[in-house]
């Protein structure tokens, strides 16, 4: 497309475009610079077309990579982040900066995106308040490279879409400050009804609804041949949005989804019009995305940097697994998404890949698989345990030795793979064994009480470490006086020059040189760890150290042993033959399990060392501000940062945006489930409550850790706000990592949101003694700190007392 003497025309007013320019400005721009045309109240704006996409790829050398079999979409995702703007983009590109008030919102509008029949919602990326030109830079290639992310890709193979290869206009509107926003469809997108429209409505701007944060307030309006008869009783502006939305139906002649929003002046705007392109029918099945297990070990929103490294390493762990298991066709990326700056696991995607070996779908088919896999299943039970330990050793003499980064991060790749097939493995022998227990005895032992008190898990060993450093402080009155009296922030200055104090500090840096590399986001490379910050275990220690005595625990489980014996007295002798095997492989595969993760994190913490050494460097050479900001950076970005592919000043902007948006995610709390629909929109889906909650004060979870403690509750969402715990506190969390031990041997119990029977947080509460409720819904919000909690960790229930 060119413009006057030749030149490329690379901006054009939503009032210039015509007909001809569909092809080069994509279904989502025409259609919104038509209805601007139309009178409908549009934003004003301009659009970058797909032309310019073109030549930017032309002039960056970045076409061949199009035509390489080898290169990776993630490649070329990077690829179009790092490179340079053309000279005459950038003038374009300064021009539509200037004609436009600040800031401004930046939309992606794909050849393909919004059309009759694929919407692609979700799946490109959008910038909002992009509120200077550098930043501008940053949105318009963020935009581009969003052609390339994994979710887009694979929405494009799904759809079957021909678009080959892909291409992108943007969109440049200023923002709309909005007091009310949402979205309105001119049919029933479940149903397929036409017979009324739907509006959905939000305080402040939609984007939180748009993408699944929020539930929004839902209003039906009916339908009839002249528009929407709506109810006397709606507000005014839920009855001008169902207007509005029938009216861009009716010029469009196509069923609609719109999304508006009302401003502080009372004007309502048009921000997007697309068609519906799911009504009900065949199809139409949703992907449910859930932060089960995943959210335990990845609690708050991940970094870029963080996500970087763990995207492509967990896909290719569990690609491993598969294979080793027999299935050889399982995609490299999808199993892991991420919302909201949060992990989510595809659940929709595993069961599909595990659902080619489920007799009652495909008898006949499917037996000889399940045999096969059966088989590698049962090799993998003698394989697994022998790796797992090599593996752990390698990485205790790799530090002792000292490695280079390439190994550490081999040790890493080979530890995760070998950690997840430990993983999967010991949670069917944990199902293989409750089985069992429901079967052939009276049911009164739970699985838990046997899979108690494991020897030799280092995770629990930091918490026993730790309550060996308090007993000792507190059997030492003027230790215990400083441990106590000091602020917790200037106690290693304290211990470690006060000569009385200074053999207790040697003990306790000894206490870090083993198990400093935990952290209570271990799987977050911008987390301090333990050695790095050791202000989380100090403040734990003055907890220990202040309690007097341990809390009370009503009706202690049982030992272990005499657990066994009891099961075991119920058994004839061939099933106690199978259930003692069973039970010895079981907690073998357990504690394996626990402490190739605590391995793993101990190897992840070399690659953090490795991230902040170039860090340190970059600043040196003036390329980055500050040490954090290297975590708002991926990995490749880091790697063109150094070699000087990309400019210190993108890679600001970059960071400066990524960390508000990172702000942002960890202000509110994600769903527990996402509903994805065809169409790439995402919907909250949250667990329903019974009526005992409401009328009993009672919440149903799973039962973790045996044992009843009644205390008060002490509500945290992370590890800063934990350093409130008082002994004998129950303490209610989201989920609970190996970083946060020392914190449970001062609590009286646990709840937290997340986690199951062979979580970490399950199997330090059972090493510990302390009854653990798990997975219970929506905990954080239900109890409230200082409410008397009874937990009973035999039944799985928490219940609030007067």
């Amino acid at each position: 497309m060119e413009g006057e003497k030749g030149m490329p025309q690379y901006r054009l007013r939503f009032e210039e475009i015509t007909e001809a320019h569909r092809a080069d400005v994509g279904s989502k721009g025409y259609t919104l610079a038509r209805l601007y045309q139309a009178g409908f109240p549009v934003p004003p704006g301009l659009i970058i077309p797909a032309s310019a996409y073109r030549d930017f790829l032309t002039a960056c050398g970045l076409e061949r990579l199009l035509t390489r079999p080898q290169t990776t979409t993630y490649a070329l995702w990077q690829a179009i982040l790092t490179a340079k703007v053309p000279p005459a983009l950038v003038q374009a590109l300064r021009q539509a900066w200037e004609e436009l008030p600040h800031p401004i919102a930046v939309r992606s509008s794909a050849l393909g995106e919004d059309s009759d029949r694929a919407s692609f919602a979700g799946q490109h990326d959008t910038f909002l308040d992009v509120g200077d030109f550098q930043a501008l830079l940053t949105a318009v290639r963020g935009c581009w490279a969003s052609l390339w992310n994994k979710e887009a890709v694979h929405y494009r193979l799904h759809r079957d879409e021909e678009v080959t290869p892909p291409a992108m206009a943007i969109i440049l509107q200023p923002m709309v400050r909005a007091v009310r926003a949402g979205v309105a469809f001119t049919a029933d997108p479940i149903t397929g009804q036409q017979d009324h429209l739907i509006v959905e409505a939000v305080e402040g701007s939609g984007e939180a609804l748009v993408q699944g944060q929020v539930t929004p307030y839902r209003y039906t309006v009916p339908l009839g041949p002249e528009g929407p008869h709506p109810d006397p009783d709606l507000p005014d502006e839920i009855r001008a949005v169902a207007d509005l939305a029938w009216r861009v139906a009716r010029w469009t002649d196509s069923p609609q989804d719109i999304e508006w929003a009302l401003d502080e002046e009372g004007r309502l705007h048009l921000l997007q019009a697309r068609p519906i392109t799911v009504l009900g029918g065949e199809g139409a099945e949703p992907t449910l995305w859930t932060r089960d297990n995943v959210g335990e070990v990845v609690p708050d929103p991940v970094t870029p940097l963080s996500w970087s490294v763990l995207d492509p390493l967990t896909n290719r762990a569990f690609a491993h697994l598969l294979r080793r298991l027999g299935i050889g066709d399982y995609p490299q990326a999808g199993l892991f998404g991420r919302f909201y700056g949060r992990v989510y696991f595809n659940q929709t995607l595993f069961q599909a890949m595990l659902r080619r070996f489920y007799v009652s779908e495909t008898p006949w088919q499917a037996v000889p698989r399940l045999a096969l896999t059966g088989l590698r299943a049962l090799w993998l039970l003698y394989r697994l345990p022998s790796e797992a330990r090599r593996e752990i050793q390698t990485i205790r003499t790799c530090r002792t030795q000292g490695c280079a980064i390439a190994i550490w991060r081999r040790l890493i790749e080979q530890t995760m793979a070998t950690h997840l097939g430990v993983t999967v493995m010991a949670e069917l022998l944990h199902m293989a064994l409750e089985k069992v227990l429901a079967r052939w005895t009276d049911g009164e032992t739970p699985a838990a009480a046997l899979t108690a008190g494991l020897k030799g898990v280092h995770s629990a060993e930091a918490g026993h470490a730790l309550a060996t450093l308090a007993r000792r402080a507190r059997n030492d009155p003027h230790l215990r006086r400083i441990i106590l009296k000091t602020p917790v922030d200037q106690l290693p200055r304290r211990l470690a020059t006060t000569a009385h104090t200074q053999p207790f500090w040697e003990q306790f840096r000894r206490f870090l040189e083993e198990h400093g590399h935990s952290a209570a986001q271990e799987f977050e490379l911008a987390a301090p760890r333990w050695r790095d910050d050791p202000t989380p275990v100090l403040a734990a220690l003055q907890a220990q150290v202040a309690e007097d005595e341990p809390p009370t625990i009503i009706a202690p489980p049982s030992p272990v042993e005499a657990a066994i014996a009891r099961v075991e007295a119920q058994l004839g002798l061939g099933k106690r033959w199978f259930f003692r095997r069973l039970l010895a492989t079981a907690r073998r595969f357990a504690q394996l399990r626990e402490n190739l993760k605590y391995h793993f994190v101990m190897a992840y913490s070399y690659l953090r060392d490795h991230y902040l050494t170039q860090a340190r460097q970059l600043i040196a050479m003036g390329r980055l501000i500050e040490v954090q900001g290297i975590f708002f950076l991926t990995e490749a970005e880091v790697e063109a940062l150094r070699t000087g592919n990309l400019p210190p000043a993108e890679a600001g902007a970059r960071i400066a945006h990524r960390l508000e948006e990172w702000r942002k995610a960890r202000s509110f709390f994600p769903p527990s489930v996402l509903r994805q629909r065809p169409d790439g929109s995402l919907e909250a889906r949250e667990e329903a409550i019974s009526w005992e909650i409401a009328v009993r004060q009672m919440m149903q979870g799973v039962a973790a850790s045996p044992g009843q403690v009644v205390g008060r509750a002490r509500v945290v969402h992370n590890l800063d706000e934990a350093r409130t715990l008082r002994p004998g506190e129950v303490l209610v969390a989201p989920a609970i990592t190996p970083g946060w031990s020392p914190l449970l041997l001062t609590a009286g119990g646990l709840v937290t949101e997340r986690g199951g029977i062979l979580s970490h947080g399950a199997i330090l509460a059972r090493e510990y003694g302390r009854p653990a409720v798990l997975n219970v819904p929506q905990a954080t919000r239900r109890f409230r700190t200082g409410q008397r909690l009874r937990v009973d960790g035999s039944r799985g229930v928490v219940e609030v007392l007067p």
